[in-house]
């Protein structure tokens, strides 16, 4: 992923791969734009999109400028090229065109009309706005204007991004060179998502950070086992480890007044250690696929909706700013758990929504069908991937493509065909005119003569 700088050899298994760094640019742009996203939000001020527009395409610009990254990854001759489906990473498909390589997509972060599936703006609710996909009229009317846009502007990269970053290339306007992917690999899916249309060379998989869960390691084993009492996990994820006193106050003392236990990922030291562990890290996907963990408490990362949506942990989401509202919006319209605000809610909300979540079975019964049936459908999506991966380093993707990816844009929308009608009516139109204008002419000599005749009887 752009913008990843260091990579902690302990918590992955880096046998078989060998990784290329960015040397375009010393800071960590996920970390930068994530930053503020945090910040703003815990001061309640709206998101600032314009910054992380502009953070992601001086970045992209950067890398794609990085000669000696070019050079390292012409040197490795690779098959396939698999890039972050982010809007805003999809102009590195310049790399793959510079490299004369089939490039792939995978992520979460995706949006249907960027690869010209037939779609209503009506029933896809925009990403940025807290709407299911049943919205009535003004909901609609709002999902359209945002969404529309990205049909035809250059929102998320430069149209000109091949003559600017691979000026020796035939030129090819940027939308037309994302088309170009052999296959779309979109960690979304139909029961945690809304369903959606699709073509053959778009592939919904489900989260790819779901896995089993392996057994815990010390010490979240003996905190999870050592007494009969149920476990809560919370974690809002690795960019929000330091929250607000006042609002990790609150959460502590609510956590201290339950009937459970509690794993919570922060940088807050525990008012009862025994009650509630806290620690800067967790084995989150191995605690939730634990028996004894009945509650997630979550700011609504993909990653994490789906291990509890695998584990079928129902869940109380808290979510934070980028995609976590709509996220949380779609898990709480399926019955998978609850949705607040941290910044808003009381001491008393947190407590009573925990416990509507592990007392009220509905959550757990509806959750923990959808998890059958994702696991039936999906399996397990990293697997998945790796089929679709494979397929297309050996067969290519050119027996999934949609004629309409291949066609300019123009065609696609049909403004030609539409430019030709409205010629032929205006035609029309304009023949029409002039026979009833000398239609009109006529019979105006008509009656002129008709009425010299009556006269001169």
């Amino acid at each position: 992923m752009p913008g990843y700088i260091a990579v902690d050899k302990h918590r992955f298994n880096l046998e078989g791969l060998q990784l290329l760094v960015y040397n375009s640019s010393s800071e960590n742009v996920q970390e930068k734009a994530m930053t503020r996203l945090r910040d703003i939000y815990w001061k309640n001020e709206p998101h600032d999109l314009e910054y992380l527009t502009q953070c992601m395409l001086i970045y992209t610009d950067k890398v794609l400028r990085d000669n000696e990254f070019f050079e390292a990854a012409r040197r490795i001759n690779p098959s396939l090229i698999v890039l972050d489906n982010l809007p805003y990473w999809r102009t590195l498909s310049v790399l793959a065109y510079r490299l004369g390589v089939p490039f792939a997509y995978l992520g979460t972060a995706y949006i249907p009309a960027m690869d010209r599936i037939p779609i209503s703006f009506g029933a896809l609710p925009t990403m940025i706005k807290e709407y299911t996909d049943h919205m009535d009229f003004w909901q609609r009317l709002t999902s359209t204007v945002l969404n529309s846009p990205v049909l035809f502007f250059h929102i998320f990269s430069h149209a000109d991004a091949v003559q600017r970053y691979a000026p020796e290339m035939a030129f090819i306007n940027q939308f037309e060179l994302e088309l170009k992917a052999e296959v779309t690999l979109v960690e979304q899916d139909h029961i945690l998502d809304y369903p959606q249309p699709t073509l053959p060379n778009v592939i919904r998989i489900g989260g790819t950070a779901v896995c089993k869960a392996k057994e815990l390691k010390e010490p979240y084993k003996s905190f999870v086992e050592s007494s009969d009492q149920d476990i809560v996990v919370v974690s809002f994820g690795s960019y929000v480890l330091n929250i607000p006193e006042q609002i990790s106050t609150k959460m502590m003392n609510a956590f201290l007044r339950l009937k459970l236990k509690v794993v919570w990922r922060v940088n807050v030291t525990s008012a009862n250690p025994q009650q509630v562990m806290t620690s800067l890290w967790i084995p989150q996907n191995d605690l939730l696929g634990h028996a004894k963990v009945k509650v997630f408490v979550s700011h609504c990362g993909k990653n994490g909706q789906y291990e509890a949506l695998y584990h079928a942990v129902p869940m109380l989401c808290l979510p934070l700013f980028g995609d976590q509202p709509y996220n949380a919006v779609r898990s709480s319209s399926r019955g998978y758990g609850l949705t607040s605000d941290v910044r808003a809610m009381s001491e008393d909300d947190l407590v009573t929504m925990i416990n509507e979540l592990y007392y009220n079975a509905s959550y757990s019964n509806n959750i923990q069908k959808a998890s059958q049936i994702f696991k039936d459908i999906y399996g397990l999506p990293k697997e998945r991937a790796a089929f679709w991966l494979d397929h297309v380093i050996k067969y290519g993707g050119s027996h999934m493509r949609y004629a309409g990816q291949d066609l300019q844009g123009y065609q696609f929308y049909c403004l030609d065909v539409l430019a030709a009608i409205a010629l032929i009516i205006l035609c029309a139109l304009f023949v029409l005119y002039f026979v009833l204008k000398i239609f009109v002419k006529l019979l105006k000599s008509v009656f002129k003569a008709a009425s010299h005749k009556s006269k001169t009887q």
